[in-house]
């Protein structure tokens, strides 16, 4: 277990979905890494996914890092990773602190759930379709919402990331 304590972390940024893996080959380095993770279930049959809590991040000790960095060079292309900034360790280890027994995150409170529900009268925040404003015909899930609104003459539905939404008032 990496050593919290110490004052030098540092963030890195790495391909997505190879957080874990590069984690695991710093570690073979003997320098102490640290990829915080959470399980979320993968459809309906009960099968569970390993995710990394910060997807294509990862942290780890700034002086063994920069002593292992000949090492570090020759990993394959997909683990390459970039410095990003200098961590806190005191951010680390309550991160830490909140893992349970098999070292997952709990996910609930961490993972924000839609604040929309069905019927709200919403507008798009960004992009091309800024200012557009529907109902939301179905409760939106984590990540898509669905609008439905007057577009190109007639009534359209279209999906809209749960991000990109904010609340509109009604006239």
């Amino acid at each position: 277990m990496p050593d919290f304590n110490s004052t030098n972390w540092l963030c890195l940024q790495t391909t997505a979905k190879r957080e874990i893996t590069l984690a695991g080959r710093l570690l073979a380095l003997d320098v102490p890494a640290y990829c915080p993770r959470y399980q979320t279930p993968l459809g309906d049959r009960g099968a569970w996914i390993t995710l990394a809590l910060f997807p294509s991040y990862l942290f780890c000790d700034a002086v063994a890092y920069q002593s292992n960095l000949h090492f570090i060079r020759t990993m394959p292309v997909h683990l390459r990773q970039s410095v990003v900034g200098k961590v806190s360790a005191n951010m680390l280890g309550e991160i830490r602190a909140r893992e349970d027994a098999n070292g997952f995150v709990p996910v609930e409170g961490i993972r924000k759930k839609a604040e929309f529900a069905k019927g709200d009268y919403v507008e798009i925040k960004t992009g091309v379709m800024t200012g557009f404003r529907g109902y939301l015909s179905r409760d939106p899930t984590e990540r898509i919402a669905w609008l439905y609104g007057q577009m190109l003459g007639g009534q359209r539905e279209i999906a809209v990331d749960v991000s990109n939404l904010r609340l509109a008032p009604v006239f």
